[in-house]
């Protein structure tokens, strides 16, 4: 019984190391962006340019955020190695007070990618108000 957990531990461990060893197709050059301060209300639009390093076209498949607050948009065409592209990301900052930070997660043919952005969201003197008078 000692054995097998300790076959079974070696093959988790070379399992594990293989995929953490394999790159990302897609290659940003700053897959993490801050905005900085904006008013709450205000769009951020932001620009993360990338370069395919893989040796076969990567298809982006979908965008995954965790808010409908965040919109992107990506290319539907399958990107050539070694061509560069551009993902738009879109922030509604209505209701969203305070230190933001949003994750989008690319799923593509070859493996995910994820782009971050964050900042911080001044609230609006209405909404100070409608809490000042809630509390």
């Amino acid at each position: 019984m000692k054995q097998l957990k300790e076959i079974l531990s070696l093959i988790l461990i070379l399992v594990s190391g293989f995929v953490f060893s394999q790159h990302a197709p897609l290659h940003f050059e700053n897959a993490v962006q801050k905005f900085g301060k904006v008013d709450e209300g205000k769009d951020v639009y932001l620009t993360y340019q990338f370069v395919n390093k893989s040796e076969n076209p990567v298809l982006i498949n979908e965008a995954k955020v965790n808010c409908s607050c965040t919109v992107v948009t990506f290319p539907k065409e399958p990107i050539r190695p070694n061509s560069t592209g551009t993902i738009n990301v879109g922030f509604h900052t209505k209701g969203k007070i305070g230190f933001q930070e949003r994750t989008v997660n690319l799923i593509t043919d070859q493996g995910n990618v994820e782009i971050i952005f964050k900042g911080v969201v001044k609230a609006a003197d209405r909404t100070k108000e409608e809490y000042k008078n809630n509390n």
